[in-house]
Protein backbone atom coordinates (compact mmCIF):
# COMPACT_ATOMS: atom_id res chain seq x y z
CA UNK A 1 0.00 0.00 0.00
CA UNK A 2 1.91 3.29 -1.12
CA UNK A 3 2.27 5.68 1.60
CA UNK A 4 -0.12 9.15 1.85
CA UNK A 5 1.22 12.79 0.35
CA UNK A 6 2.94 14.55 3.14
CA UNK A 7 1.04 17.90 2.98
CA UNK A 8 2.68 20.89 4.85
CA UNK A 9 0.53 23.33 6.07
CA UNK A 10 2.26 27.08 6.79
CA UNK A 11 -0.80 29.07 8.15
CA UNK A 12 -0.06 31.49 11.16
CA UNK A 13 -4.06 32.06 11.33
CA UNK A 14 -5.32 28.84 13.97
CA UNK A 15 -8.37 28.43 12.37
CA UNK A 16 -7.65 28.43 8.54
CA UNK A 17 -5.21 26.23 9.58
CA UNK A 18 -6.76 23.29 11.28
CA UNK A 19 -9.64 23.50 8.67
CA UNK A 20 -7.20 23.07 6.11
CA UNK A 21 -5.79 20.41 7.90
CA UNK A 22 -8.77 18.68 8.83
CA UNK A 23 -9.69 18.73 4.68
CA UNK A 24 -6.97 17.46 3.78
CA UNK A 25 -6.63 14.90 6.41
CA UNK A 26 -9.93 13.35 5.60
CA UNK A 27 -8.66 13.48 1.93
CA UNK A 28 -6.09 10.90 2.85
CA UNK A 29 -2.98 13.16 3.00
CA UNK A 30 -0.41 13.12 5.73
CA UNK A 31 -0.75 16.67 6.84
CA UNK A 32 1.89 18.46 9.25
CA UNK A 33 0.86 22.03 10.28
CA UNK A 34 3.47 25.01 10.75
CA UNK A 35 2.81 28.35 11.62
CA UNK A 36 5.56 29.80 9.57
CA UNK A 37 7.84 29.41 6.34
CA UNK A 38 10.83 28.76 9.27
CA UNK A 39 8.98 25.75 9.92
CA UNK A 40 8.30 24.46 6.65
CA UNK A 41 11.76 24.17 5.80
CA UNK A 42 12.70 22.45 8.79
CA UNK A 43 10.00 19.90 8.56
CA UNK A 44 11.36 19.52 4.83
CA UNK A 45 14.79 19.00 5.77
CA UNK A 46 13.39 15.81 8.00
CA UNK A 47 10.71 14.60 5.51
CA UNK A 48 9.78 14.19 2.00
CA UNK A 49 7.45 16.72 1.18
CA UNK A 50 4.82 16.23 -1.49
CA UNK A 51 3.02 19.57 -1.30
CA UNK A 52 3.67 22.88 0.48
CA UNK A 53 -0.09 24.64 1.39
CA UNK A 54 1.35 28.47 2.70
CA UNK A 55 -1.56 30.82 4.11
CA UNK A 56 0.59 34.01 2.78
CA UNK A 57 1.41 35.86 -0.45
CA UNK A 58 2.82 33.79 -3.20
CA UNK A 59 6.56 33.76 -4.28
CA UNK A 60 5.39 36.47 -7.27
CA UNK A 61 4.38 39.01 -4.73
CA UNK A 62 7.21 38.93 -2.37
CA UNK A 63 10.70 39.36 -4.10
CA UNK A 64 12.42 38.25 -0.64
CA UNK A 65 11.37 36.62 2.18
CA UNK A 66 10.43 33.42 3.86
CA UNK A 67 8.81 31.99 1.55
CA UNK A 68 10.87 32.94 -1.35
CA UNK A 69 13.85 30.73 1.01
CA UNK A 70 11.33 27.91 1.42
CA UNK A 71 11.10 27.34 -2.61
CA UNK A 72 15.02 28.69 -2.99
CA UNK A 73 15.52 26.03 -0.58
CA UNK A 74 12.69 23.64 -2.22
CA UNK A 75 12.34 24.66 -6.12
CA UNK A 76 10.79 21.41 -6.69
CA UNK A 77 8.32 20.94 -4.32
CA UNK A 78 4.54 21.57 -5.17
CA UNK A 79 3.20 24.74 -3.76
CA UNK A 80 -0.53 26.22 -3.05
CA UNK A 81 0.02 29.60 -2.24
CA UNK A 82 -3.35 31.27 -0.35
CA UNK A 83 -3.44 34.71 -1.40
CA UNK A 84 -6.03 37.89 0.17
CA UNK A 85 -8.47 39.15 -1.97
CA UNK A 86 -6.52 41.91 -2.73
CA UNK A 87 -3.05 40.11 -2.41
CA UNK A 88 -2.88 38.48 -6.34
CA UNK A 89 -0.49 40.46 -7.80
CA UNK A 90 -1.47 39.28 -11.48
CA UNK A 91 -4.99 37.93 -12.31
CA UNK A 92 -6.68 34.85 -11.36
CA UNK A 93 -9.13 33.81 -13.00
CA UNK A 94 -12.16 32.22 -10.96
CA UNK A 95 -10.41 30.97 -7.74
CA UNK A 96 -7.09 29.64 -8.78
CA UNK A 97 -4.05 30.07 -11.23
CA UNK A 98 -1.36 27.48 -12.02
CA UNK A 99 2.15 28.16 -13.10
CA UNK A 100 3.78 24.86 -13.12
CA UNK A 101 4.14 23.30 -9.79
CA UNK A 102 2.10 26.23 -8.07
CA UNK A 103 -1.34 27.07 -7.51
CA UNK A 104 -2.58 30.55 -6.18
CA UNK A 105 -5.96 30.22 -4.27
CA UNK A 106 -7.59 33.51 -3.90
CA UNK A 107 -9.64 34.25 -1.34
CA UNK A 108 -12.24 33.52 -0.59
CA UNK A 109 -12.20 29.86 -1.98
CA UNK A 110 -14.06 26.73 -1.26
CA UNK A 111 -13.15 23.78 0.42
CA UNK A 112 -13.06 22.06 -2.85
CA UNK A 113 -11.01 24.19 -4.42
CA UNK A 114 -8.35 23.34 -2.20
CA UNK A 115 -8.69 19.82 -2.42
CA UNK A 116 -8.82 19.80 -6.09
CA UNK A 117 -5.59 21.79 -6.35
CA UNK A 118 -3.81 19.15 -4.23
CA UNK A 119 -5.25 16.47 -6.66
CA UNK A 120 -3.82 18.94 -9.68
CA UNK A 121 -0.45 18.75 -8.35
CA UNK A 122 0.55 15.78 -6.53
CA UNK A 123 -2.51 12.89 -6.88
Amino acid sequence: MPSAPVVVVVEHETELGRVLRDVLEEDGYDVVRVRDPYGAIGVMRQRSVDLVVAGLPGPEEQATGPLSELTGEFPDVALISVAPPEGAGRPVFGTWRREGDHITLRQPFRLEDVIAAAHELVG
